[in-house]
Parts: C-alpha cells; sequence; structure tokens
C-alpha cells in the first residue's frame, strides 16, 4: 500500500535512490572489520555495486540516470 502511494504522490517528479551494502562476518567470536581508505577508521566490509550487461540494459530500458550528486531541479 505504501508503495503504490509513494508511486502516485511522486509520479511527476525525478526520484533518488541509493544503495549500499555491508556484510557481518563473524570469525571465533570476532567481527571482522577492514580500515576505510577514505577514512582512518575500521567498518565492516562494503561497497559499490557494479552493474552486469543484463542490469546495464535494464536500467537503460526505464530510464535510469547516473546521478552526479547534485540536487536536482
Amino acid at each position: 500500500m505504501r508503495l503504490y502511494w509513494y508511486s502516485l504522490r511522486y509520479r511527476n517528479r525525478t526520484v533518488r535512490i541509493s544503495a549500499a551494502y555491508l556484510f557481518r562476518i563473524k570469525l571465533d567470536g570476532k567481527y571482522l572489520l577492514v580500515r576505510g581508505s577514505r577514512f582512518p577508521h575500521y567498518q565492516p566490509v562494503g561497497g559499490v555495486f557494479k552493474f552486469s550487461t543484463q542490469g546495464q540494459s535494464f536500467l537503460e530500458s526505464i530510464g535510469a540516470l547516473d546521478d552526479d550528486l547534485r540536487a536536482v531541479p
């Protein structure tokens, strides 16, 4: 029901979708953390998604655009 409401409410607007992931890996009672490359602290394993050829074709077919993180008018 909520998805239907949002699809009606924002039907004529550009919508930004952001996705990320984290893995929680536990070994011998301890969690695996890696040192971040941008910030000097330890964090769970995670990163960005990469698109397959099929995924890229699908995104193009629905009119998805790359995001340059600037405000959308």
